[in-house]
């Protein structure tokens, strides 16, 4: 889809947040910036990003798939999922609505194949992260669990 706006087009957004990740006032103003933006649906969870599909997201895909939005924008593309399979689906399904991707803070938009590349590389830093952090805490409580006995 193409963002671009002619003097009398809306482009009606749809505004995603996990609750410790976005912040609202950033979304909004880079919402206002955009000549013929116009936020019609705001969609939230509070569940970490390895909930792979939470109410608000699956909230997300039913305005896609009705035609209520034309675009999803988030203040990061992390916010989406942190488990590249799932991301992946998310978008696939979100392109066949006709629905495209933008992040508010990052140069990620789901219009241009050099935008879905980089937005399926990010998920992919984002998966390994969570999973080093994971195996990191592991060790650690393995640790003091030794310490202790």
């Amino acid at each position: 889809m193409d963002n671009t706006t002619s003097e009398n087009d809306v482009v009606r957004v749809g505004v995603y947040r996990r609750r410790f990740f976005s912040d609202p006032a950033r979304v909004d103003a880079f919402v206002a910036a955009q000549p013929g933006w116009t936020i019609v649906r705001r969609f939230g969870d509070h569940e970490s990003g390895s909930i792979t599909n939470p109410p608000g997201l699956r909230k997300v895909v039913r305005a896609a798939e009705s035609g209520q939005i034309d675009l999803l924008i988030v203040d990061r593309m992390a916010e989406l999922s942190g488990k590249t399979p799932a991301l992946v689906k998310l978008l696939h399904r979100l392109e066949a609505a006709g629905v495209t991707v933008r992040s508010a803070t990052e140069p990620f938009d789901t219009s241009a194949p050099m935008g879905r590349l980089m937005v399926h590389v990010l998920a992919m830093s984002v998966e390994w992260e969570q999973d080093a952090k994971r195996r990191q805490e592991e060790a650690q409580r393995a640790f003091q669990g030794g310490e202790r006995g």
